[in-house]
């Protein structure tokens, strides 16, 4: 609910009204409702959409938002979280007087915003703020003060480094591809051409360089089921992965359900300026994908280190390595996810979040886990953190 929306579609309360029987389902089964608003601006001269941070425009994109808001709803929005990595600290002080009583913008690990050229200097570092809720101060939001603090608390979103640890190094003296070494490349390939003129696997391995390794996997003999892939570094093993992410071209190609693609970020440890000979077979197999070996070749300050926010419809592989560690960290007792409302017509996001979520309900800290609204999961946290003083 804000500008951007009451100028497309007429009114800034244009999704309660057309879609009252779900808003209402929502609100029955005791799921919480927000506001996440943008401060979007037609440019006419341009004739598009800008991200516009001027705090007189923000603040009526807010006000719009809270008013049709308390209109259509008949409540006050008690949930926000501003669009483009962005808020400031005179925002935050007017949801906080408009009765938001819980922000979840930050992102902890991000830098700058997503706001165009004419507000380049609207940079927000919020690369050291805490990773739990908070009060936060008047004078900058990402510093905690609880004694003269705002009373509307920060739920910080969880995030966390794209680096992973090759399965190399997190086993000793690592895993290494029996294909290779003790049996030899010309053998392992020629058992790869047996298994390929057999007609069962098929795949590509399409991408490998500063950012992702990426390509397809398909079994003709379970044309819906995702293949296991394991992807090597010459002959030792750096990652397992589904290859579950949906891609049109494949579907279009007859590949079962479209769902064979995968796709690994880099790890820093193979940005050393070296070339690495990335192959990738299917698990449990000798059959190598078509294209490997790929050479990678690049250097970390070609790719620095990025942080990635627990968005469902983001690389699931990722993904699921940040919410492990998470897991694993005893001080980390949350986890807040976010996905957009249109994730579902867009299968290859939808098929991140199938795997995500799945990856998340068989996780072994699943039956210590409950999914619960931002005031609920605060409460929880409070009592917890009380429990333990």
């Amino acid at each position: 609910m804000d500008p951007q929306i009451a100028h497309v579609y007429g009114t800034a309360d244009w999704v309660v009204t057309n879609y009252s029987s779900l808003i209402e389902k929502i609100r029955s089964a005791g799921d919480a409702l927000g506001l996440h608003i943008h401060a979007w601006r037609w440019k006419e001269s341009l004739a598009t959409w800008v991200v516009d941070l001027d705090q007189a425009w923000v603040n009526q994109c807010v006000r719009v938002g809270f008013e049709s808001f308390r209109t259509s709803l008949n409540q006050t929005c008690a949930y926000h979280r501003f669009g483009d990595l962005w808020t400031s600290d005179a925002t935050l002080a007017l949801v906080e007087e408009l009765g938001a009583q819980i922000d979840l913008t930050p992102e902890p690990g991000q830098r700058g915003c997503r706001a165009d050229e004419f507000f380049a200097d609207y940079f927000v570092d919020t690369s050291e703020m805490p990773r739990r809720p908070y009060r936060p101060s008047k004078s900058d939001f990402r510093n905690p003060d609880e004694l003269h603090g705002r009373k509307l608390w920060i739920m910080p979103m969880s995030t966390g480094s794209t680096d992973w640890l090759p399965e190399v190094f997190r086993n000793g003296n690592g895993s290494g591809d029996s294909a290779r070494g003790t049996i030899g490349t010309a053998r392992a390939r020629l058992r790869s051409t047996f298994d390929s003129m057999r007609g069962r696997y098929e795949g590509f391995l399409d991408r490998s360089d500063g950012e992702f390794i990426a390509g397809w996997a398909y079994d003709n003999s379970r044309p819906d089921a995702a293949v296991e892939v394991e992807i090597y570094d010459d002959q030792f093993l750096l990652a397992t992965t589904p290859a579950g992410i949906f891609r049109p071209d494949l579907l279009a190609k007859g590949k079962g359900n479209g769902k064979c693609c995968f796709n690994v970020g880099v790890p820093s440890c193979l940005k050393d300026g070296r070339a690495h000979s990335i192959r990738a077979k299917v698990k449990g197999t000798s059959f190598y994908l078509n294209n490997s070996p790929r050479e990678l070749k690049c250097r970390a300050a070609d790719s620095p280190t990025k942080y990635a926010t627990l968005n469902l419809s983001f690389d699931s592989w990722g993904l699921c390595r940040i919410i492990d560690r998470i897991l694993s960290n005893s001080e980390a007792n949350y986890l807040t996810l976010v996905v957009r409302s249109d994730v579902a017509d867009r299968p290859d996001q939808s098929s991140n979040m199938e795997q995500t979520l799945e990856y998340l309900l068989a996780h072994p800290s699943i039956t210590e886990l409950a999914f619960e609204t931002p005031a609920e999961g605060l409460h929880m946290l409070l009592l917890l953190e009380a429990s333990s003083d």
